[in-house]
């Protein structure tokens, strides 16, 4: 089925807030739907997988040169790509990697926020595995699916303009589809005059 891209990322936004997430990380989840299918890397069912998981506490050891990330759900993906924005450390290293086209996406948000490239490379051997940025994405070798601990480096990139949206929409697997809507389907309430007169629905626009 083809949508547009603007429904694609409010969609799984709601879905992500009806999985527990703050509304500040579910527009992370919504960014991070519209660069997986804008850079064409593939769908976001990973990242759908990562969504559902839901909020957990991010545990990460620090040190002058690197933070080390015991894991890489949302929230450590989230909080490590930020902490590498801000300049914090210049490099993180997450293990028990997994969902990779979720992960992925996610770090695509950041870079459309940030206006950075985050690259990432095995932590055993240094070899390339994906760079990402806000333009387009890349996946260098397809083991990064078997890859469990990475480092992960940014580059800031001088901002040359926003990706143009499709006039056409994009392909999105219908099942998968559903599974977000019907995700986003919780995050409504009933259309009474009640739930208006406390600002349910749209007003002029849809974005209201």
């Amino acid at each position: 089925m083809i949508l547009s891209i603007n429904e694609i990322e409010m969609t799984m936004r709601k879905a992500a807030l009806a999985c527990g997430w703050a509304f500040g990380v579910a527009e992370e989840f919504g960014s991070a739907a519209r660069w997986i299918v804008m850079s064409g890397i593939g769908d976001f069912e990973s990242l759908l997988s990562l969504a559902i998981e839901g909020p957990q506490m991010v545990h990460v050891v620090k040190s002058t040169e690197e933070w080390k990330f015991q894991g890489s759900g949302a929230a450590e993906a989230v909080s490590a790509f930020d902490v590498l924005a801000c300049g914090t450390v210049t490099k993180i290293r997450m293990n028990q990697v997994s969902w990779v086209e979720g992960l992925l996406g996610l770090a695509g948000a950041a870079a459309m926020s940030y206006g950075m490239e985050y690259k990432f490379s095995s932590s055993v051997d240094g070899s390339d595995l994906a760079a990402v940025r806000s333009d387009r994405g890349r996946i260098y070798v397809p083991r990064f699916h078997e890859v469990s601990d990475v480092f992960v480096h940014v580059t800031p990139l001088e901002l040359t303009g926003a990706q143009r949206d499709s006039a056409s929409g994009y392909e999105v697997n219908k099942l998968l589809w559903n599974r977000v809507e019907a995700l986003a389907a919780r995050t409504y309430v009933p259309s009474t005059l009640q739930s208006r007169e406390s600002g349910a629905g749209a007003r002029i626009s849809d974005n209201e």
